[in-house]
């Protein structure tokens, strides 16, 4: 794997190869952090190719030598807060979407499929505040360590593993139809 700061310094003076390794190496990822966010895989298509956009126009901002992973995490991490904000859910949708993840424990809920409660906690994941969303897929979905997502957030670690943890009762209580 050539030395990402490298690839950034060519991409700055317009070498179109370091631009491309840059989309090939992130994009994936952006998408999937979009994805988990929004759960729709159009408007998570969209806010990847947005992030790009961004990128390519900011890219001259990016001072070389710091972590370019963490700039564009925080990059992608605020436009999609951007768009999270303008998103208005109803209060009506969040009580169908709970009682459509309510899993019953007195049924045959532990017969699901892997991938049905996979889907339900997909579900339950688009419903958690922002602000304990974006660590809980960083760290559990992304694989990113508390130290890059205290990066990425520009919060203390100790704020970070506060969140996740606080986000992962959230998601439980919203799981067993307690919020």
């Amino acid at each position: 794997m050539p030395d990402l700061e490298e690839i950034v310094a060519r991409c700055l003076q317009g070498e179109e190869y370091a631009w491309e390794y840059i989309v090939r190496t992130f994009s994936r990822r952006i998408y999937n952090m979009a994805y988990q966010i929004t759960m729709n895989p159009e408007e998570a298509e969209d806010l990847t190719q947005e992030i790009f956009i961004k990128l390519y126009n900011s890219l001259n901002k990016y001072t070389l030598g710091s972590n370019f992973k963490v700039w564009l995490f925080r990059l992608a991490k605020n436009h999609i807060i951007d768009w999270y904000r303008k998103k208005k859910y109803v209060n009506s949708k969040i009580e169908e979407m709970k009682r459509e993840i309510l899993i019953d424990y007195h049924s045959n809920s532990f017969k699901d499929s892997v991938e049905e409660l996979k889907e339900k906690v997909r579900k339950g994941i688009e419903y958690l505040d922002v602000q304990f969303k974006i660590p809980l897929i960083l760290r559990d979905l992304q694989g990113l360590s508390y130290e890059e997502i205290s990066k990425i957030l520009d919060i203390p670690v100790g704020t970070v593993k506060s969140r996740i943890n606080r986000g992962r009762i959230l998601l439980s209580q919203i799981l067993r139809g307690e919020k």
